[in-house]
């Protein structure tokens, strides 16, 4: 995970991590939130790797917010329901774990291929405010959690 060791200790405290796509964007956020940054990527966009859970569960993470780049042309409605079921494919994994959210521009707000982190902190913290709670589909979501936070112990 890029920014992994400048965010680290942020992650660790605020129990959260923003996962953006590009390191540029990882960057950006540290540039926009200097110290406060809790920002890392993954340097594409098929997902996180068992490796890059594991390293975030070791920080005590709880909440993953998901900021990758916006995959839909304004007006396009089968663009944004392909992008809307990548994503889902994405943090579906991730949600017996963690709670998952993900920043949807459903507002217009991002050019198509920006990032969250390109249009500047008030645009950036207009869709933070509005990020989209993903649920788990798995039964067992509780009790993962559960062993998952006796693990952070």
């Amino acid at each position: 995970l890029y920014g992994i060791y400048q965010a680290k200790e942020n992650i660790k405290h605020l129990r959260k991590v923003c996962v953006a796509e590009s390191e540029k964007a990882c960057m950006q956020s540290y540039t926009m939130f200097g110290e406060a940054n809790f920002t890392v990527a993954t340097c594409g966009s098929s997902g996180l790797s068992q490796k890059q859970i594991d390293l975030l569960l070791d920080c005590g993470v709880e909440e993953i917010i998901l900021a990758y780049d916006k995959e839909f042309h304004a007006g396009k409605e089968d663009e944004m329901k392909a992008y809307e079921e990548k994503l889902l494919k994405i943090v579906q994994p991730l949600t017996p774990l963690f709670n998952v959210s993900v920043l949807f521009d459903y507002d217009g707000l991002l050019d198509y291929k920006m990032s969250p982190f390109d249009a500047g902190v008030d645009v950036l913290l207009r869709l933070m405010k509005n990020k989209v709670r993903i649920s788990s589909i798995t039964d067992d979501t509780i009790k993962r959690r559960e062993q998952n936070a006796k693990r952070k112990k």
